[in-house]
């Protein structure tokens, strides 16, 4: 059901901005999608590896390694994804422009969109790995899927009153907010945390990175930047971004680790030569 709920509300979007759009419409919107897909492979192949530890700290019972492994997946899943994401959004038409040479309309926006929406993904996987782990599946995937599916009524609604096709996006975003907001308290059920502490823990820092790093990038873009200006920008991006997330994204315990770790890579790598 979940997976029908799923391919339905893609598809059915693509019918709709089909029918009532033109095809140059479509086009940018595969666009949008192929560039969504390469960026989040990166945020699959790292959550991957705390699923099977979520699934068995919820086995064994250990509630509260369970909850602190829910909140790290989760924040550093946004981190990395924040961290590919925020030049693609920001310089999205220079990149696009590089790629495509002539970008179609909507191609930028609809990009965009698309990314910003894969964040509530990223902080929603360790939750719907936790509660697949419970076993108590079938309530929540009756009511997700249908969430999910609201998505067609309404975007057929937007476009019937002649509204731009951006709105299924933006629809597409308020939809994956909802699902994610009831993922967080259907969880609350079998695992017992408090929902001010995953605020504090989880969406607090993730608001500080979002709102400290942003400023930077829009403050290198220019007018007909350059290929060399625009990898200099990208780069300074996402060296300023890594940078804010250990200083202001991570708690001391996770600072230390990161720096013990890098410690011993340079160690090994000294060793080596």
């Amino acid at each position: 059901l979940g997976g029908a709920a799923l391919v339905g509300s893609k598809q059915g979007s693509n019918i709709l901005i089909n029918i009532f759009y033109n095809v140059a419409v479509n086009a940018a919107v595969g666009i949008a999608n192929q560039v969504r897909n390469a960026v989040f492979g990166f945020v699959t192949s790292f959550q991957t590896a705390f699923n099977p530890q979520i699934v068995k700290l919820y086995a064994i019972g250990e509630n509260d390694q369970l909850i602190n492994l829910i909140y790290k997946s989760s924040k550093f899943s946004y981190y990395l994804l924040f961290v590919i994401s925020l030049p693609i959004i920001v310089f999205c038409r220079e990149i696009l422009s590089i790629w495509l040479i002539e970008v179609p309309k909507y191609a930028v926006v609809f990009t965009q969109l698309v990314i910003i929406t894969s964040f509530t993904e990223a902080l929603s996987a360790p939750l719907w790995t936790a509660i697949g782990a419970t076993g108590k599946v079938q309530k929540y995937q009756v009511w997700v899927s249908l969430i999910i599916l609201l998505d067609i009524p309404l975007v057929y609604l937007v476009f019937k009153s002649g509204f731009s096709p951006i709105w299924a996006f933006i629809i597409n975003f308020l939809i994956s907010m909802v699902a994610y907001i009831y993922r967080l308290l259907y969880i609350r059920k079998y695992v017992s945390y408090k929902l001010c502490s995953y605020l504090k823990c989880v969406i607090l820092p993730c608001i500080i990175v979002t709102v400290t790093s942003s400023p930077l990038p829009f403050l290198l873009k220019g007018c007909n930047m350059s290929i060399e200006k625009l990898i200099f920008a990208v780069v300074m991006t996402i060296l300023f971004s890594c940078f804010i997330i250990f200083l202001l994204g991570m708690s001391k315990n996770e600072q230390q680790f990161i720096m013990k770790r890098l410690k011993g890579i340079r160690n090994k790598y000294s060793h080596k030569h």
